[in-house]
C-alpha cells in the first residue's frame, strides 16, 4: 500500500522565482536554517517576500522535488506607524486611542507582537494600560493573529478600520503581493475604492506612473465618472486627453500610451466602441448593449397596436361612461394608450396627467384588465396610489427585485394586461432595460407617464426626453395648464415661459401658496434667516418644521450645500425639540443620529423593505440584547413603518440626514411645504428645469430663498442638462418631432 506524503510546513523568503502571477508562482524558499525548497502553489509571492507554506512533498518529472503548496501565510513587518494607525483606528481595541496608539509603536515597534505574546507585563509598564484595557487589546490581537501584521501594513498608508476589512475580506494573506504586483485592483473589485484614493496608496507604494493598471484604472473611472454624470458615451478622443491630464503623464508617447490601454479594455470587452466615421463614441459595455436592446424594443413594438385592441366607438363611449370631464387631449391620452402596444403621456405641472391616469386605470378596471401601477421611488408610487385609488408599488419591487435577483425578465415575464409607469422622467437606462426585458409585449401593454420639464434621471440616460424628441413611439403631451390647478401649479409653469412670479397675495401672518424672499445676498445670512424661519414663522403657520418642510438645494457641498444645511438644521432643531446643545460639526466628519432626527435611506434595502429616497424620523436610539451582548440601534419611522438599523453597520451608513436634500434626489417626492435655496453660490447650477422641478414638489407652498442674482439665473438659463445617450445617437436617423415641449398653454375648456 502506497502511503500518502505528509502534509510538512516551511518558513522562509523567497529568493528565486520561476513564475509568478495572481493566480500561480513557484519558484524556491530558503528556510530559516539556510534550506533551499522548490515550492509551486496557485497564490501570487514575489521575489524577497517572507512566507510560511503548508503542503504535500511531490515528485516533478522536470523540477523534480517540490512543495505542493496548498496555503500560504505571509510574514510582514509591522512598521510603527502603520502599527500606530491600525491600533487608533480598530473598534476592537477598546481603550487605545490615538496618543496611546503611538506611545505602544514608539516603544515596541516591530517587536510588539513578541512582546505582547510572550511579557504583555511589558506593555503595562511602558504605557500604564489598565488591566481590563491589556488584556482586552491581547485577546483581540491574538484573535486575529493571522490578519494583523497584514492590517498593520496597510494602515501605514492612511487606510480606514473599514477599507482594511474590505480589501483582507477579499483578498487575505495574498493582499500585499496582490497590491504590489498591481495596487489598482482596489478600484476595480472592492467597493468605495476611487481612482482618487486608489492612486494616493499605489503612489506610496512606489507604483510608476505609466504602470499599465494605472492607465487602465484612470480610463475605467473617467467613462464611469460620465455614466455617473448621466451620459452613456463619450468621445474617444475626450477621454484620452482626460486620461492624460488626470494621470499627468508629460511623456511625448502619453496619448499613444493611453490609446493603447484604451483598445486593450475593448479588446477585453469591458468598453463598446462606435465609429460612423465622424465621431468614435466610446461607452461601458453594459450600457451600450442595454439602449441597444431599447432601441429594439422600441423599433419592434413602438408603433405597433394593441393587443386585442378596441373599436374606436367601444373608446368613445367608454370615456364617455367613465371619463366624460376629460379634456379633448386628456381623451387623446386615453385613446392612445388603450390602442396603442406603447405609449407615453406628458405635461407640466397642472396640465392633468394624474386625472388622466385615474380615468385611465377607471376605463382598464372596468374591463376586467389586470393593470399594475408602479413609480421608480417609493413616495412616487404612493401619490400615484393616491391618484388611482390602487395598490402600487416601485418600479423594483413590481420586477421582484431582492437586493440581489430579479424575479422577473424575459424568461418569467410579469402577468398584467397593462403596466402603468408613472414619473418616467426618473427612470435610467437601467431600469428601463430591467422594466421592458420583464414584459411580453404580445400581450401587455406598457403606459409611461412623466413631465419632460423636471430633471433627468440621477442615472444614466435621458430616456423620456429622447422618446420625446424622436419618433420611437406615439405620444400625447398635455400642453394645456388646467386653471383651477390654483396659484403654486399656475406659478410652477410660468418658470417654463421666463416668469419668475412675487409672493402672492394675501394677509399678513396667513398662508400664501407662493412666497419670494429675494434680499439674502451674503451665504451666512441665508442661513442664519433659514433658521429663523424654521424656528419661528413656518410653525406659527402650521407647518411642522420636521415632517412637513422640506429644503432643498442645488448641490451637497459648499455653504449653501445639503450637507452644511443639514448639520445647522440639525442643531437647531435638536436644541429647539430636544434640548440638545449640539457642538458644530467639523469639515467631512460624519454627523452623529439623534432622536427626532429626519433621515433619508440612500440605498435600496429590501431586508428592512425601505427603497432609495424614503424619509423617515428616528424615534428612539436604545439598546437591545445580542449574543455578544447588547447593541446599540436607531428606531426609525418610515411613513408608519418602523425598522431598527444597528448603530455602526453598514445599514447605518445607508442613511443620511434629510432635513435638506438636493432638488435631484426630492424627484418623485411631495411635501406640504418646499423651501428652494437658489443664490448664486450654485450659479453654474442653475437652470429653469431645476428650479421647476424644485417648486413643483411643493402641495401647498412653495418659498423661493435666496439672492435674485441667483434667481434671475434660475428663471433665465434655458439650457436643458444635456445627455449624452445612444437614443438621441440612433434617433437622428428617424423622425424627429415637431413638437415644443418647452410651452404650455391655459386650457381653454376649463378656462
Amino acid at each position: 500500500m502506497k502511503i500518502a506524503p505528509q502534509e510538512i510546513t516551511v518558513t522562509g523568503q523567497v529568493t528565486w522565482l520561476y513564475h509568478s502571477s495572481a493566480t500561480f508562482s513557484a519558484g524556491i524558499l530558503t528556510t530559516d536554517d539556510h534550506r533551499q525548497v522548490r515550492f509551486r502553489g496557485k497564490f501570487l509571492v514575489r521575489k524577497d517576500d517572507r512566507v510560511t507554506l503548508s503542503g504535500r512533498m511531490v515528485t516533478h518529472q522536470v523540477y523534480g522535488d517540490q512543495l505542493d503548496a496548498r496555503t500560504i501565510r505571509y510574514t510582514l513587518e509591522m512598521e510603527p506607524a502603520g502599527l500606530a494607525h491600525y491600533l487608533a483606528n480598530n473598534p476592537a481595541f477598546h481603550g487605545i486611542g490615538p496618543a496611546k496608539a503611538q506611545q505602544i509603536a514608539a516603544a515596541f515597534g516591530r517587536d510588539f507582537d513578541r512582546i505582547l505574546r510572550e511579557t504583555p507585563e511589558r506593555l503595562r509598564e511602558a504605557t500604564h494600560l489598565s488591566d481590563e484595557t491589556l488584556e482586552t487589546l491581547r485577546r483581540e490581537w491574538l484573535q486575529r493573529s493571522e490578519i494583523n501584521a497584514l492590517a498593520s501594513w496597510l494602515s501605514a498608508y492612511g487606510l480606514t478600520h473599514c477599507q482594511l476589512t474590505k480589501i483582507v475580506d477579499r483578498f487575505g494573506h495574498q493582499a500585499k503581493a496582490l497590491l504590489m504586483e498591481d495596487p489598482y485592483l482596489l478600484c476595480r473589485e472592492i467597493d468605495g475604492f476611487g481612482f482618487a484614493r486608489t492612486d494616493e496608496v499605489a503612489q506610496k507604494l512606489g507604483t510608476p506612473k505609466e504602470h499599465p493598471g494605472r492607465i487602465a484604472a484612470a480610463l475605467r473611472d473617467l467613462i464611469a465618472r460620465q455614466a455617473d454624470d448621466g451620459h452613456c458615451w463619450t468621445e474617444r478622443e475626450a477621454v484620452i486627453r482626460e486620461a492624460v491630464k488626470l494621470l499627468a503623464l508629460d511623456s511625448l508617447d502619453a496619448m499613444t500610451l493611453v490609446a493603447a490601454r484604451l483598445d486593450d479594455l475593448l479588446d477585453a470587452s469591458e468598453l463598446s466602441e462606435e465609429d460612423d466615421g465622424q465621431t468614435a463614441r466610446i461607452a461601458v459595455r453594459r450600457l451600450h448593449q442595454r439602449e441597444r436592446d431599447l432601441a429594439a424594443w422600441l423599433t419592434a413594438y413602438g408603433r405597433q397596436a394593441a393587443p386585442d385592441t378596441l373599436s374606436s366607438a367601444k373608446i368613445t363611449a367608454l370615456i364617455s361612461m367613465y371619463a366624460g370631464n376629460l379634456t379633448t387631449r386628456q381623451r387623446q391620452a386615453v385613446k392612445l394608450a388603450l390602442t396603442s402596444t406603447i405609449s407615453l403621456l406628458t405635461g407640466a405641472a397642472g396640465s392633468g396627467k394624474s386625472y388622466t391616469i385615474a380615468a385611465l386605470f377607471d376605463i382598464l378596471d372596468n374591463l376586467d384588465l389586470n393593470v399594475a401601477l408602479c413609480a421608480p421611488t417609493g413616495k412616487a408610487a404612493k401619490r400615484l396610489e393616491e391618484v388611482a385609488g390602487a395598490r402600487a408599488q416601485t418600479v423594483h419591487r413590481l420586477l421582484g427585485y431582492n437586493g440581489r435577483e430579479w424575479a422577473h425578465s424575459s424568461e418569467n415575464p410579469l402577468d398584467y394586461d397593462v403596466i402603468i409607469v408613472d414619473e418616467v422622467s426618473m427612470v435610467d437606462i437601467d431600469l428601463a432595460w430591467r422594466l421592458f426585458d420583464a414584459i411580453d409585449f404580445a400581450r401587455t401593454r406598457l403606459v409611461l407617464v412623466g413631465d419632460h420639464q423636471q430633471l433627468p434621471p440621477v442615472g444614466a440616460g435621458n430616456l423620456l426626453r429622447d422618446l420625446l424628441t424622436y419618433d420611437y413611439l406615439p405620444v400625447c403631451v398635455l400642453d394645456q395648464v388646467i386653471r383651477q390647478a390654483g396659484t403654486l401649479k399656475e406659478n410652477s409653469n410660468a418658470i417654463l415661459k421666463g416668469r419668475l412670479a412675487p409672493t402672492a397675495p394675501g394677509m399678513s401672518g396667513a398662508l400664501r401658496p407662493w412666497y419670494v424672499i429675494d434680499t439674502l445676498k451674503d451665504p451666512e445670512v441665508v442661513v442664519d434667516s433659514l433658521l429663523e424661519l424654521l424656528r419661528e414663522k413656518l410653525p406659527a403657520l402650521g407647518f411642522d418644521p420636521v415632517r412637513d418642510i422640506q429644503i432643498v438645494t442645488p448641490y451637497r457641498k459648499g455653504p449653501l450645500g445639503a450637507t452644511r444645511l443639514n448639520a445647522e438644521v440639525q442643531r437647531l432643531l435638536q436644541g429647539e425639540c430636544h434640548g440638545i446643545n449640539l457642538p458644530p460639526t467639523k469639515e467631512h466628519a460624519r454627523v452623529a443620529f439623534h432622536i427626532g432626527d429626519k433621515v433619508m435611506q440612500t440605498r435600496n434595502n429590501y431586508m428592512l423593505d425601505v427603497m432609495n429616497g424614503a424619509i423617515g424620523v428616528i424615534e428612539n436610539i436604545t439598546a437591545v440584547p445580542t449574543d455578544a451582548g447588547t447593541q446599540r440601534v436607531l428606531i426609525i419611522d418610515f411613513d408608519g413603518q418602523r425598522v431598527t438599523i444597528p448603530i455602526g453597520s453598514d445599514q447605518e451608513r445607508d442613511l443620511s440626514l434629510a432635513y435638506v436634500t438636493t432638488i435631484h434626489k426630492s424627484q418623485g417626492s411631495e411635501f406640504p411645504c418646499v423651501i428652494a435655496i437658489l443664490h448664486r453660490q450654485h450659479a453654474y447650477m442653475l437652470h429653469r428645469n431645476l428650479l421647476y422641478t424644485a417648486v413643483t414638489r411643493a402641495r401647498k407652498t412653495a418659498i423661493l430663498f435666496g439672492d435674485q442674482t441667483g434667481m434671475r439665473l434660475a428663471v433665465n438659463t434655458t439650457t436643458v442638462e444635456e445627455r449624452r445617450t445612444w437614443l438621441s445617437v440612433w434617433g437622428t436617423l428617424r423622425t424627429k418631432r415637431a413638437t415644443d415641449l418647452t410651452t404650455t398653454e391655459e386650457d381653454p375648456i376649463h378656462a
